[in-house]
């Protein structure tokens, strides 16, 4: 209680805005989100990720944003043909395939197996195209929009940045 909330309603901890229900609704809500909410989209048929990468002389760096909304960003090397000295770029949705399948394995865990760390790939884009990435974890197929001709990264490093859909972050 104070002067401006004689009634005690409001929660102090924050500036006494909110009401003190509202606080404890609120806390409810964020704790329970993780149960609600599932993978951003749920098709079979959409791609498990959508990836968005650009090329210049012999460095590579773009951003891949999964099914379950988590976010990572990757960097690495990569020598375009038939120039190397081209830029590039790609808009694509990826279709992960595991190495190893149990059944009860977290599908986000195993496509964040292949998503995560390091990578090998190569592909051809020529106002559409496609491509192919792997690592230890899998491989995945890729198909989108870009422009370059076609290229061979032997490594690309993903680096998981967070979660936009509100789940638990991963462990590393």
């Amino acid at each position: 209680m104070s002067r401006r909330d004689p009634l005690g309603l409001f929660d102090p901890s924050f500036g006494g805005l909110v009401p003190a229900s509202g606080v404890a609704e609120a806390l409810s809500i964020q704790q329970q989100m993780p149960k609600m909410i599932g993978p951003t989209w749920n098709s079979p048929y959409l791609p498990d990720y959508v990836s968005l990468q650009f090329d210049f002389y012999v460095f590579s760096g773009g951003f891949t944003y999964t099914r379950y909304g988590d976010l990572y960003q990757g960097k690495g090397v990569s020598r375009g043909y038939p120039r190397p000295s081209i830029m590039g770029f790609s808009m694509t949705g990826g279709y992960a395939v595991p190495f190893q399948s149990c059944p009860n394995e977290n599908p986000r865990e195993s496509l964040h197996g292949i998503v995560n760390g390091w990578s090998a790939a190569g592909g051809y884009f020529d106002l559409v195209g496609g491509s192919v990435t792997g690592n230890l974890s899998g491989f995945a197929a890729q198909v989108g929009v870009g422009a370059g001709g076609g290229g061979v990264s032997p490594g690309m490093i993903n680096q998981y940045v967070g979660n936009a859909a509100l789940l638990p972050p991963l462990q590393p």
